[in-house]
């Protein structure tokens, strides 16, 4: 009896465990810093509507005059390549407008390894873009 129980005991705490042995117990494995420039990418268009969260997304001081702010929101953004060297990253950006999904062109963008965070350097739009 007393082995029953204690069987039933490590299996129950296997089962408990077995999740939490390829990632850790923490959750989910870290993003690569692929996925994270596809983040911030593609997070782009949002974050213009406010300022604010426009100028997160970059280097501090290299977004975009505020000016050019409300051209970013009428565009999608996808990343066609990119190459990351250390914290600096180059890539080739697809530019679509939003409202009927027209490619306007390809950019290449720049980003940085702020901390633990890819910030934008640069991210400019093709001259058709209004």
């Amino acid at each position: 009896m007393i082995r029953i129980r204690f069987g039933a005991t490590i299996f129950r705490a296997a089962v408990l465990l077995l999740p939490c042995l390829p990632t850790g117990c923490g959750g989910q494995p870290a993003a690569t810093s692929d996925q994270m420039l596809r983040g911030l990418v593609s997070s782009v268009p949002g974050a213009a509507r406010e300022a604010g969260s426009f100028q997160y997304l970059f280097v501090e001081g290299e977004a975009p005059k505020d000016a050019q702010r409300p051209r970013y929101t009428k565009c999608s953004f996808e990343i066609k390549s990119s190459s990351i060297s250390g914290d600096a990253a180059t890539i080739t950006v697809v530019v679509r407008a939003v409202k009927d999904n027209k490619e306007l062109g390809e950019t290449e963008w720049t980003a940085a390894k702020v901390g633990s965070e890819w910030k934008l350097k640069s991210a400019p739009l093709p001259s058709n873009v209004k």
